[in-house]
């Protein structure tokens, strides 16, 4: 019989998933989801050549998987498993790349241990303060302490996409793979692909090139979790994908009967990170405002109550601007109003800015600047005439406004996009009709405003 270190990288990965699904119902019914594959691209980067997922594939290092034996491969799988399951591949967003799988990291990892996995030597244990916090969470402590060590400056993130190069109609990536790759040196699937030496041989594969190089992860012993194969801008992509995920965690939570209390928080965490407008709108102003630096002189209070100390932020004198401008058309009810007003109150207690409202139908009818000590806000409407957006941009130009964004509530009943002209700061559109949620903006993101949802 053969033991861990006759098996090819191949077998002993197939092995360590079938040992899975008989362990545990429920994260291997997860993994029967994933595509397992070798990195037949090379572009695991140096720290992190181990394993990765999409949500849709699962790659592992072919040298990596040879230093292992069965019992850290599924560890590795399980790993990968929870990220997925955790909408991880879904939820990173403007944040940066390496501290944000570090976060995740240390989230699965936490709930991996309270499921009964035993972490691998190879593996650092999670550190105990992120004990039942979420990705989101663990990333904004990471990120205060990078920034409390860099003069108040935050690191570049990495924002843009980090995928895998695409795949063909069999599932594999570009061109179906032969056992070997004549000409490369690499080897296709079920090949270790050592030399003498022990060592994998040089070359790249043949098929599509990646979209980009994977940034490189530090300390990334547990692999990688990137970025969905889908436009995650797109909100029917979006949800599309997640609902993709509560489908696969639900069956597998019904497959397995009783979980462990760790594992009914990820079933949990599934239905509370549903992303809706209010994440987007939270994210889209934490993207936009940036209100000043890091300073230990002013610790964080919503982390200094749970004897937690991070640098909280020095603002900067004057407080930054946004501009609400509101359709006050004649097709805009009383519901939409009330909800208006809701939410330009909550990011008035959210966000330290100030606010000027903008109401307008054929033309700019009236402004209020709002700030919190307005709250409770009573917005003056003026208007009831037809649809048109140019007025607001073109007031904005005129009266040499610096907003630093732009949201605009409306049903997006407009006959024309005509003189409207980008005002070169972020701009978002409210969107309180489901029938234009595809509609097409010459600029800025378009979100839903569910008014079903509000109370």
């Amino acid at each position: 019989m053969l033991n861990d270190n006759d098996l090819t990288a191949e077998r002993k990965i197939t092995k360590a998933r079938s040992q899975l699904i008989m362990d545990d119902p429920f994260f291997g019914n997860v993994a029967m989801h994933l595509d397992i594959m070798p990195d037949l691209w090379g572009i695991l980067p140096p720290h992190a050549k181990t394993m990765a997922t999409d949500g849709e594939r699962l790659i592992y290092d072919i040298n990596f998987v040879d230093t292992i034996d069965v019992q850290e491969a599924k560890f590795g799988i399980v790993h990968e498993v929870g990220h997925v399951a955790l909408k991880h591949h879904l939820r990173r967003g403007k944040r940066d790349f390496a501290t944000w799988n570090q976060a995740c990291d240390q989230a699965v990892n936490h709930i991996l241990i309270d499921a009964g996995y035993h972490m691998p030597k190879s593996m650092p244990m999670p550190d105990p303060a992120f004990k039942d916090m979420g990705a989101e969470q663990i990333y904004q402590i990471m990120l205060a302490g990078q920034n409390s060590g860099n003069s108040g400056q935050s690191p570049k993130p990495h924002t843009d996409p980090v995928k895998l190069p695409p795949k063909d109609s069999s599932g594999q990536p570009g061109p179906t793979q032969p056992d070997s790759l004549p000409g490369s040196g690499k080897p296709g699937p079920g090949k270790s692909g050592k030399n003498q030496q022990g060592q994998q041989k040089g070359g790249n594969p043949s098929g599509p090139p990646q979209p980009q190089q994977i940034p490189d992860v530090p300390n990334a012993n547990g692999g990688l979790i990137l970025d969905a194969p889908v436009d995650l801008n797109d909100l029917k992509e979006f949800q599309q994908a997640e609902e993709n995920v509560d489908l696969i965690v639900e069956q597998a939570a019904k497959t397995a009967g009783n979980l462990p209390g760790s594992l009914n928080q990820i079933v949990k965490s599934n239905k509370e990170h549903t992303q809706n407008y209010r994440d987007l709108l939270r994210d889209f102003l934490e993207e936009s405002l940036t209100p000043g630096d890091y300073t230990w002189e002013v610790p964080d209070r919503m982390w200094t109550a749970h004897d937690i100390f991070l640098p909280g932020i020095e603002y900067e004198p004057e407080l930054p601007q946004i501009i609400f401008a509101i359709d006050t058309s004649g097709s805009i009810g009383r519901k939409e109003k009330d909800i208006f007003a809701n939410e330009i109150s909550g990011v008035l207690e959210e966000f330290p800015c100030t606010i000027k409202a903008m109401y307008c139908d054929t033309s700019v009818r009236h402004t209020q600047d709002l700030d919190s000590d307005d709250l409770p806000i009573d917005l003056q409407f003026r208007g009831g005439g037809g649809t048109q957006f140019y007025p607001v941009f073109d007031y904005i130009k005129e009266h040499d406004l610096q907003p630093k964004a732009i949201l605009y509530f409306s049903d997006m009943e407009v006959w024309s996009w005509d003189r409207c002209e980008d005002p070169g700061v972020p701009v978002l559109w409210m969107n309180t009709n489901r029938r234009k949620d595809d509609c097409k903006v010459p600029f800025g993101k378009i979100i839903p405003l569910e008014l079903d949802k509000q109370k």
